[in-house]
């Protein structure tokens, strides 16, 4: 088996996850939260980053990003729901989807929809990326246990990079969550929704 058609294997089973994980954001936040979603356009997706748009009861239209559920490292087989991995730089080395132009970021959990703002996003992985380049550390090229370690996949040809983050510590900067168990919406710090 060629590593070229390995590649295109992961490539379309990782498109179509995020397909699915897409749609069931869609599904529960027009069912929770009202409003209605609208499928970007290629360009959207691949240049904002917004892989929909909601329309919500606000009157507002806000870009949404969704994140499924991330393994710890590929070659895992089961997700890892206590992590996620965010995107510093893209692989052709320009900025990562932190950067896009989506208004709000989802993480999808085993139980949970977490609404973050891009810029709150943006902010939280710049720092921890800063904290841990002016240590004096460097890039690690294999992937790394822990969290918060700036990865890229250079031996692969790869520009990117990345580093993995608690869930938990996303939970702390999100805007709100909707709990898909309970079809609970639950808000922090009297943040107002965009309901």
């Amino acid at each position: 088996m060629s590593v070229s058609y390995v590649v295109k294997k992961e490539t379309k089973r990782c498109f179509d996850e995020g397909m699915k994980a897409d749609l069931f954001t869609r599904e529960k936040i027009e069912t929770l939260l009202g409003g209605k979603c609208y499928q970007s356009t290629i360009t959207e997706d691949t240049k904002k980053h917004v892989d929909f748009w909601w329309d919500a009861p606000n009157g507002k239209r806000y870009g949404v990003d969704v994140k499924d559920s991330r393994k710890n490292k590929r070659t895992d087989s089961d997700k890892d729901y206590s992590i996620t991995w965010l995107e510093i730089q893209n692989v052709s080395g320009k900025p990562g989807w932190i950067y896009g132009e989506e208004d709000y970021i989802v993480f999808k959990t085993d139980s949970k929809l977490l609404f973050v703002k891009r810029e709150q996003l943006a902010y939280f992985a710049e720092t921890k990326y800063n904290e841990y380049i002016n240590s004096g550390k460097e890039l690690v090229f294999d992937t790394p246990k822990e969290c918060y370690i700036p990865y890229q996949r250079a031996k692969w040809g790869r520009k990117d990079i990345a580093f993995k983050a608690y869930i938990k510590d996303l939970e702390g900067i999100s805007h709100f969550y909707v709990n898909y168990i309970t079809d609970e919406v639950v808000t922090f710090n009297n943040k107002s929704i965009a309901k």
